[in-house]
């Protein structure tokens, strides 16, 4: 039997939890040659359902995975309870799922409305491959040259809606 536990997401923020890994009896496993799925639903028949980013942070005997959302990903969630879910899967034939983690979550929307962020227009002209890049953890960037600076695309506010980062040299 997996273990349950009561969650709270505060909407409109990042959520991450490590999970360690343990048998029946409370004994530390490895996640070497396992698979992750985590999911929540507001109930155990909703189709509607939001999907947990997994990432294993530990594969040795002592076997740690987390569960995480985006802040823009819980913003879009609607404040209520629900219950989720974590299993493992196997990779080797017949396939075995197994439930790490279970229980509800409460998701809390927040009391204090943060200011919506302006958006910054920028004329973009004669765009050629030199006016484009790609920057790790900023994602496609624009040149604007009578600015001299490059300028990230964001996604803002709720609901969404796109908009330009100030820029950066």
């Amino acid at each position: 039997m997996a273990k349950y536990v009561s969650l709270s997401i505060d909407q409109g923020s990042p959520f991450t939890l490590q999970i360690p890994l343990l048998d029946a009896v409370g004994q530390p496993i490895s996640a070497s040659g396992l698979s992750f799925v985590a999911e929540m639903r507001r109930s155990y028949t909703a189709t509607t359902k939001y999907d947990f980013m997994v990432a294993v942070v530990n594969t040795g005997s002592s076997g740690v995975i987390s569960i995480s959302m985006t802040s823009a990903y819980t913003a879009a969630i609607k404040a209520g309870q629900y219950v989720f879910d974590v299993e493992s899967i196997t990779g080797s034939m017949p396939v075995v799922r197994t439930r790490v983690l279970e229980g509800h979550v409460t998701v809390t929307p927040s009391l204090i409305q943060s200011a919506t962020q302006a958006a910054v227009t920028i004329p973009v002209t004669n765009v050629d491959d030199s006016n484009i890049r790609y920057k790790a953890g900023k994602g496609i960037q624009f040149y604007n040259p009578s600015t001299g600076l490059w300028h990230t695309k964001l996604v803002i506010g709720n609901p969404p809606a796109d908009a330009w980062d100030a820029g950066e040299v």
